[in-house]
């Protein structure tokens, strides 16, 4: 009964106009049946033959023209030059760095600037010289004389920076000593004396050096400080003997000459009028007078340039 029914159901589409075309490769349903198709030969007097084997499909073959074929000559593959590409880089981003400065560097790096500042144009000096003693009045209750001095010696050392092409200064220390001569009473015959007198001065000096085409230079110098005076047991026949010091203030007037030997050494030859203001001393008998110190001095020195 199934097997009626799917057959109709083939039949009549095949009897529909358009709807299939006829012929036993279409409409053949042996193979749903699994035996002969009943209607083939009621439709076509014949029963359709299945192909057993499907013929293998053969290439066509390719027809060649009549005219050889051009051969072709390789072109050179044209090669486009790498451009570099300039990348910018990243700006780094700011980290904030916390500076703590060391008190010990900090201390060392200022006191590095302060000898760079003082040793640049700075110089060092050393002289000896000879002065002349002079004399002193000596006047107060009870004391009216007057000292004589021999010749004396001097010895000076000095530290000075130019500050300009011509004006330096300098910080001086400087050691004089002279031997009494004679003490003469007032009124009286001049007395052999023993004993010397020494002064030890501080001073600050400043030079100016004159313009001038020659290879020597000369210069001014004026200074002010302070001096310890000394009498060291001055003494005559008639007179008091006097041990005793004071401080006071000193000054001094000079000139000299400088001569560079080479670029780091020169020759320093001046004369420098020294005094100060009157000392105030004590003789043996306990009685003070005041005396004068005026001495002319006469220098060589050597200069080094630092």
């Amino acid at each position: 009964m199934r097997k009626a029914l799917i057959a109709a159901a083939f039949a009549g589409a095949i009897a529909i106009p358009g709807l299939a075309v006829a012929g036993p490769s279409l409409y053949d349903i042996s193979i749903l049946l699994g035996a002969d198709d009943p209607f083939a030969a009621a439709f076509y007097g014949v029963a359709p033959v299945l192909p057993t084997e499907i013929p293998a499909l053969q290439p066509a073959p390719i027809t060649r023209g009549p005219f050889p074929p051009t051969p072709v000559a390789p072109q050179p593959i044209p090669v486009t030059p790498m451009v570099p590409v300039a990348v910018a880089a990243a700006a780094p981003t700011a980290v904030p760095v916390e500076v703590r400065l060391d008190p010990v560097a900090q201390r060392d790096s200022t006191v590095r600037w302060i000898m760079g500042l003082a040793l640049d144009r700075a110089y060092l000096a050393g002289s000896i010289g000879v002065l002349t003693g002079g004399d002193a009045s000596n006047s107060g209750t009870g004391v009216n004389n007057k000292w004589v001095f021999e010749s004396g010696i001097l010895a000076q050392a000095a530290y000075g920076y130019r500050w300009q092409d011509r004006t330096t200064t300098e910080i001086e220390i400087a050691g004089r000593a002279v031997g009494a001569k004679t003490v003469k009473e007032s009124g009286g015959a001049a007395v052999k004396a023993t004993g010397n007198v020494t002064v030890l001065s501080f001073m600050a000096n400043v030079t100016y050096e004159f313009p001038n085409q020659y290879q020597v230079t000369p210069y001014a110098l004026g200074g002010l400080g302070f001096a310890r005076y000394s009498a060291a047991s001055v003494a005559a026949a008639g007179s008091s003997t006097v041990k005793s010091d004071d401080w006071v203030i000193g000054y001094q007037l000079g000139a000299g000459l400088l001569y560079p030997l080479n670029d780091k050494w020169a020759l320093d030859v001046s004369y420098r009028h020294f005094a100060t203001t009157q000392p105030e001393l004590k003789n043996a008998a306990g009685l003070a007078f005041k005396t004068d110190v005026s001495h002319h001095n006469f220098l060589m020195a050597a200069r080094f340039k630092l």
